[in-house]
């Protein structure tokens, strides 16, 4: 039997909310990529099945992004970030009307989200950075500042 992607499974497993961050592996249940995040997992592929799944692939993303914090936001928020700049970061400073629906759709999630931004219930740098390298303002506030200036 050949394996073949199947939207629906991915798209559940990028978009499911993790329960347990402390369970134990299970033997054949465990994926060790990824300290066991299979969302993540999922959410680095999910850009391989191909362009007629991006937007079911993007709005999984978008569901699941409020939900994780940590490192694990960072596997979801990078896919995000790929999947709605297809091009490559844009210049920085970009005005907020040149942003495209789906890339305004992400701004937004993460402007109304607070886990994205956490670790331990501390403000994560590493999500900071990651998104200075798409241009996007560095921190939640400054994301909503940024929304605020649409014209």
């Amino acid at each position: 039997m050949r394996w073949r992607p199947c939207w629906w499974l991915w798209g559940r497993w990028a978009s499911a909310p993790s329960d347990d961050d402390t369970a134990e592996p299970v033997e054949d249940e465990w994926v060790p990529f990824l300290s066991g995040d299979v969302g993540g997992y999922a959410a680095l592929a999910v850009r391989q099945l191909g362009p007629e799944h991006t937007d079911r692939a993007f709005d999984a993303l978008l569901d699941r992004l409020p939900t994780v914090d940590g490192d694990r936001s960072l596997t979801l928020l990078g896919a995000a970030l790929r999947l709605a700049f297809p091009g490559g970061p844009p210049t920085a400073g970009a005005p907020v009307e040149t942003l495209t629906p789906r890339q305004r759709r992400l701004a937004e999630a993460l402007g109304s989200s607070t886990e994205p931004w956490l670790i331990d219930g501390q403000e994560f740098g590493n999500a900071a950075e990651l998104l200075s390298g798409y241009g996007l303002p560095q921190s939640r506030a400054a994301v909503h500042g940024y929304l605020a200036r649409t014209p």
